[in-house]
C-alpha cells in the first residue's frame, strides 16, 4: 500500500468544506484524487484551483477505483445519506462532512 493515501470526494452540497478538504497534499499523506459533483460550476471551480484532480462524472467512477483509499462526502442532506453505504460496500474508508 501507498505511503500516500489517495481520496475521492462526492460533493453533495457544502461547497465551502469541500475546497478545505481540497488543500491536503502529499505532504500531509493524502492527495485528492478524484472529486464528482452534480453541480457543474463547482466541478469547474475546483478544476481551475486544482488541475491535477481529476473531475468525473458519476460516483461510481469514485466507488470503483482501488487506488482511492478514503471517500469524503460533503454536505449530505438526509436523502444522500444511501451513499455513505455504497462507500462501505465499496471497501472504502469514509469521513463525512
Amino acid at each position: 500500500m501507498s505511503p500516500i493515501k489517495n481520496i475521492g470526494l462526492i460533493a453533495c452540497g457544502n461547497r465551502e468544506k469541500s475546497l478545505s478538504i481540497a488543500q491536503l497534499d502529499a505532504t500531509s499523506g493524502y492527495q485528492l484524487k478524484k472529486v464528482f459533483s452534480a453541480n457543474d460550476s463547482f466541478a469547474g471551480t475546483l478544476k481551475s484551483r486544482f488541475p491535477e484532480v481529476e473531475i468525473v462524472q458519476d460516483r461510481a467512477s469514485i466507488l470503483h477505483d482501488n487506488s482511492i483509499d478514503l471517500v469524503i462526502v460533503s454536505g449530505p442532506a438526509a436523502g444522500d445519506m444511501d451513499i455513505v453505504g455504497q462507500v462501505l460496500q465499496a471497501g472504502k474508508n469514509v469521513r463525512i462532512l
